[in-house]
C-alpha cells in the first residue's frame, strides 16, 4: 500500500484532516514566544532558563503578557535590556530552540509535513478541510488569542518552508498554484518567523529566491521581532553572490530593531565561541553573533541525557543520535564544547585554511557594504553602541587586514580610540583586553 493510500485510509476513517490536535501546537508555539511576562507572572530570563528542560510545558501565567508576536512590532525597552544580559543570534531572541525541533519528533500540522511528501498527499488533506488559511492571507496586523487561535496560525512552520528546506521546487511551485502565499510565515514563532524569501537566502538557495520573487514574494518584508532585512542574512552569512544576487540596493537594509547594520552583521563573530569571552571588558560589551543556527539546546539536551558518566556522552557525539538530518547540530555541539580547539591541534593547516578563508570573505563583503554605502557606516553605532570595530575586536582571531582597511576610511582612525559603547569601552579597548586575554601582560595593543 503506498502513502497515499494510507492517508486516504486514515482520512476516511475520521482521523483529523490537520494532523495534530491544537493542544500540542499550542504547547510547542508557547516555547517560540516572546516572554515580555508581567507581574504576576516569571520573568522572561527566568521562563527560557526553565525550558533548558526539554520535557516542560510552560502554564498560562507563564506565557506573559503578549497575546500577539507582532505588536509591538520590534524589540521593547525590556527586551533591548534583556539583550545586555545574554549573547544570542542578531535576528532571534537568546537561547531558542530551532524551528525543525520538536519534543516528540513530529508536532507539525500535517499540510506542513505534506510539504515533504507528494502533489497528491497534499491534495488528499485539502480535500478532507485541513486548515490552511493562515498560508494564504494578506499577513494579519496581529494574532488572536490562543483560544481562538486556527490550526494553521498556531503552527510554527508553514508548507512552502518545508518544501524549500527539502529542495523541492516541484512541491513549492504546486503550494504556489494552490493559493500558498509566496510570503507565508508563522508568526507564533516569534522571532524566528521567516518569509519563504528569507528562509531560501538563509540556506543559501538563491534558485528558490529567484523562483518566489518571480512569484510576487515580496523581499522587503522585515522579520516581526528584530526587524531584519533580508540583506542582513546574505551579510551575516558573508556571501557576495547573495548580496549582489538579491537584487536590491544595500541602502534598503537600514537597520535592524537592534540597530544593526550590514557591516555591523557581518563583523559579529560567527558563534560564541568565536569572541574573547574571557576577556572581561569584552565579555561585558558582546551580546550578539551572526550564526543562523540556534543549536544551543540541542547541545545542552545531549548533555543532560548522555553525560552520566557512563562513556554514553562520548559514543554520542561519535555517532549520529538525533538521525542523519542532524548531523550540523552535531557539528555546532563540538564547537560547543571546545572542539575547535582540538580540531586546531589535530589538523591545524586545514583550520588555519578555514580561517582564512572566512577572513577574506569578511573582507571582501565589508569593503563592498562600505564602498556602496559610504565610510560614515564604519562609525555607525548599534543599540549597545557597538560600532563595526568594536565586533571586529573583541574576536579571538582578529582580522587585521579588515581593522587595518576601516581605520583608514574616514574618521576609522577617531571611531577605533574614542568610539564608546554602553559600558564606556572603545574598539581599541576591547582588542587591547582580548589580546591580554589571549596573550598575557606585555602585550602592545594597536
Amino acid at each position: 500500500m503506498s502513502r497515499a493510500e494510507n492517508v486516504c485510509l486514515l482520512l476516511d476513517e475520521g482521523a483529523d484532516p490537520n494532523g495534530v490536535p491544537m493542544s500540542k501546537q499550542i504547547d510547542m508555539a508557547r516555547r517560540f514566544r516572546r516572554f515580555c511576562c508581567d507581574g504576576s507572572a516569571r520573568s522572561a530570563e527566568s521562563v527560557r532558563l526553565s525550558m533548558n528542560d526539554m520535557e516542560m510545558y510552560l502554564d498560562d501565567d507563564e506565557v506573559g503578557s503578549v497575546p500577539s508576536q507582532i505588536s509591538p512590532p520590534y524589540l521593547t525597552d525590556d527586551e533591548l535590556a534583556d539583550r545586555c544580559r545574554h549573547f544570542g543570534r542578531f535576528w532571534a531572541v537568546p537561547c531558542c530552540f530551532e524551528i525543525d525541533y520538536s519534543m516528540d519528533e513530529a508536532l507539525y500540522h500535517s499540510v506542513v509535513m505534506a510539504g515533504l511528501a507528494t502533489t497528491e498527499i497534499l491534495d488528499q488533506i485539502l480535500e478532507d478541510g485541513a486548515d490552511t488559511s493562515a498560508w494564504r492571507e494578506p499577513l494579519p496586523a496581529a494574532l488572536p488569542e490562543e483560544a481562538d487561535l486556527k490550526p494553521s496560525e498556531a503552527c510554527i512552520s508553514t508548507p512552502p518552508h518545508t518544501a524549500i528546506a527539502t529542495g523541492n521546487k516541484a512541491m513549492l511551485c504546486a503550494l504556489l498554484d494552490r493559493g500558498f502565499s509566496p510570503n507565508a510565515r508563522a508568526l507564533i514563532s516569534g522571532s524566528q518567523a521567516l518569509t519563504p524569501m528569507q528562509y531560501a537566502i538563509v540556506i543559501g538557495e538563491l534558485e528558490t529566491y529567484v523562483l518566489l520573487n518571480a512569484r510576487g514574494a515580496d523581499p522587503q518584508i522585515r522579520t516581526t521581532v528584530f526587524g531584519v532585512h533580508i540583506l542582513h542574512f546574505a551579510a551575516a552569512l558573508l556571501r557576495m553572490d547573495l548580496l549582489k544576487g538579491i537584487g536590491i540596493p544595500l541602502s534598503e537594509a537600514s537597520t535592524t530593531a537592534m540597530g544593526h547594520s550590514l557591516l555591523h552583521i557581518a563583523a559579529l563573530p560567527s558563534n560564541w565561541s568565536d569572541f574573547e569571552n574571557s576577556a572581561p571588558k569584552v565579555n561585558q560589551s558582546i551580546h550578539d553573533e551572526r550564526g543562523m543556527v540556534a543549536s544551543f539546546r540541542i547541545c545542552e539536551r545531549m548533555r543532560n541525557e548522555l553525560d552520566d558518566g557512563s562513556g554514553a556522552y562520548e559514543e554520542g557525539r561519535r555517532h549520529l543520535v538525533y538521525k542523519a538530518e542532524y548531523e550540523s547540530k552535531v557539528e555546532a555541539l563540538y564547537r560547543y564544547e571546545g572542539m575547535e580547539r582540538r580540531e586546531r591541534t589535530k589538523n591545524p593547516k586545514k583550520w588555519i585554511r578555514r580561517l582564512a578563508e572566512d577572513g577574506l570573505q569578511q573582507e571582501a563583503v565589508c569593503r563592498f557594504i562600505v564602498q556602496e554605502l559610504g565610510s560614515g557606516q564604519v562609525g555607525l553605532p548599534d543599540q549597545h553602541g557597538n560600532t563595526v570595530l568594536h565586533y571586529l575586536a573583541g574576536v579571538k582571531f582578529p582580522n587585521m587586514p579588515l581593522i587595518d582597511w576601516l581605520k583608514e576610511q574616514d574618521d576609522g582612525a577617531s571611531v577605533w580610540q574614542g568610539a564608546s559603547n554602553l559600558w564606556g569601552n572603545t574598539p581599541e579597548e576591547l582588542y587591547a583586553d582580548a589580546s591580554f586575554a589571549r596573550n598575557g601582560p606585555g602585550t602592545s595593543c594597536m
